[in-house]
């Protein structure tokens, strides 16, 4: 169980990274344009990202979906162990992909609304999203309804999910040029 979370965080690692500093530039280039009140540019530009960012998301996780078995076997021998861990890793791909296209938006639209200097909601909704939905649907999934791995990341991609609508939703109605 350990070596396959750590091949799925390898997989979401290696497939954000990138977001990361993506995100750091449309934080930058948003606040620059709502600075000098070219409010409808940065608007542009911040669904721009947060689309952008979707697909990147989704393009990553269908060629890991896609050649799981390959890059999986790249990293662990051809044992009767690492069989194990390559076919709990690949039976819980699915679960993981929702999750990482929902942390990849969700992290492109709090970086849109950092851009516009709006952090205080934007705090609020992790802490309601992680708090509220992840861990205890997590436990509840996970442990309580006895589903083990696949029910930690269906806690987690709801709790991830919420995140990424409520982000996105509030720099659409909030932001959207009149």
């Amino acid at each position: 169980d350990v070596a396959a979370h750590q091949l799925i965080l390898w997989s979401i690692n290696f497939a954000l990274t990138p977001v990361f500093g993506f995100a750091v530039a449309i934080t930058a280039r948003i606040a620059f344009n709502a600075a000098i009140e070219k409010k409808a540019l940065a608007f542009k530009i911040g669904i721009i990202g947060i689309i952008s960012t979707a697909i990147y998301m989704m393009s990553c996780m269908i060629l890991f979906y896609i050649f799981k078995y390959e890059v999986l076997g790249l990293m662990l021998k051809t044992g009767t162990e690492d069989l194990i861990t390559i076919s709990l890793v690949a039976s819980t791909l699915f679960m993981v992909i929702f999750v990482e296209i929902c942390d990849g938006v969700q992290l492109m639209a709090a970086s849109v609304l950092r851009g516009y200097k709006d952090t205080q909601i934007p705090v609020l909704f992790s802490l309601v999203s992680y708090f509220v939905f992840c861990l205890p649907l997590a436990y509840y999934f996970g442990l309580t309804k006895q589903m083990g791995v696949y029910g930690i990341w269906a806690g987690l991609g709801i709790g991830l999910f919420f995140q990424a609508f409520a982000l996105t939703t509030r720099f659409v109605l909030k932001f959207r040029p009149a």
